[in-house]
């Protein structure tokens, strides 16, 4: 049996996303979308160079936590089309493995649903905090959702396909209205 460690915090939320299960997943998946829905993330931008993404995309993201920025690398380390992907992030300070699970609405397939897990980790002596950020992190948690699921709902999901086909994958900001809280 497993005892999780003081020093990580698990932040679960499930969210109701506009969109069939393809075309959320094709936006979550693509993590250099989060900068338009996470009012957690600054920026976040694909480094690999392969075309797509999928199993070892890398991306660089800025993240925002009580008001401090924080350059973090994720890396996709699992990848099941239109069912799970797996981010793993880390940085100096702080690691995090971010498991997006996606199933159609059974009343709805119009819609989809999310299913975010987050395991995060602070680093050597910052861990002693981990108790006392926990709430703000699970804050965090809801935020990130809230944020999808707004995104979702102004998406213009023709434009996100487009894209993928031309194999430009991430929208542009001009293509969906800011969504951050």
């Amino acid at each position: 049996f497993f005892v999780r460690p003081l020093t990580m915090v698990v932040v679960h939320e499930v969210a109701r996303c506009k969109g069939n299960l393809q075309q959320v997943f094709n936006y979550v998946a693509n993590f250099a979308n989060s900068e338009k829905w996470d009012p957690n993330v600054d920026t976040a931008k694909k480094i690999s160079t392969a075309p797509g993404v999928g199993l070892g995309t890398e991306y660089e993201v800025l993240t925002v936590f009580k008001g401090i920025k924080t350059p973090m690398r994720f890396t996709t380390t699992e990848y099941v089309e239109l069912e799970k992907v797996v981010f793993r992030g880390d940085c100096p300070t702080t690691s995090t493995t971010d498991t997006i699970s996606f199933r159609s609405d059974p009343e709805n397939n119009s819609y989809t649903l999310v299913d975010w897990h987050a395991d995060i980790q602070l680093k050597g002596w910052r861990s002693i905090f981990m108790l006392f950020l926990k709430g703000s992190l699970q804050q965090l948690g809801q935020d990130a959702m809230a944020g999808m699921m707004k995104a979702c709902a102004v998406m213009d999901y023709a434009v996100v396909e487009a894209a993928d086909a031309e194999g430009q994958v991430m929208v542009e900001a001009e293509d969906i209205v800011s969504t951050k809280l």
